[in-house]
């Protein structure tokens, strides 16, 4: 946040790569986050992967609260972008990693991380930049 005050206030132009590693191994979340999850019911979005030693509720729990922490971050981040008044020429790009690495939030695709099957390969990518894209823009898969 600070590196992108200090480019704004000095009128450079600037490149930030923030790599986040969650939902990802050391399963840790602050607290706060924690909380949200830790007695909800689950619901696997693909019912044919039951609970595991590889993938126990506990561990989806907290895969669970990783993402809450993550979507937050971001939203901090852009959220400094639009108080410096620089949202709309700045172009923010979001992708994750190849899948996950428990028979999870897979919907019906085959495979896991790791594996060469769509549920190991595909990955989301978010574009923003309001001066050049239209919000809710999708482009379809060929």
């Amino acid at each position: 946040m600070a590196f992108m005050e200090e480019a704004v206030a000095a009128k450079r132009p600037f490149f930030a790569y923030l790599p986040y590693n969650t939902p990802h191994s050391p399963m840790q979340v602050p607290e706060r986050f924690w909380q949200r999850f830790a007695e909800q019911p689950l619901r696997m979005a693909n019912e044919r992967y039951p609970d595991s030693p590889s993938d126990p509720e506990t561990h989806r729990r907290c895969a669970l609260a990783m993402c809450e922490n993550l979507d937050w971050n971001v939203g901090r981040v852009l959220d400094r972008l639009d108080r410096l008044g620089i949202a709309d020429r700045t172009i923010v790009v979001w992708f994750h990693d190849n899948g996950p690495n428990g028979k999870r939030w897979n919907g019906d695709m085959r495979g896991i991380k790791g594996s060469t099957d769509e549920g190991g390969v595909r990955s989301p990518l978010f574009i923003r930049w309001p001066a050049g894209i239209q919000a809710g823009r999708s482009i379809p898969r060929s």
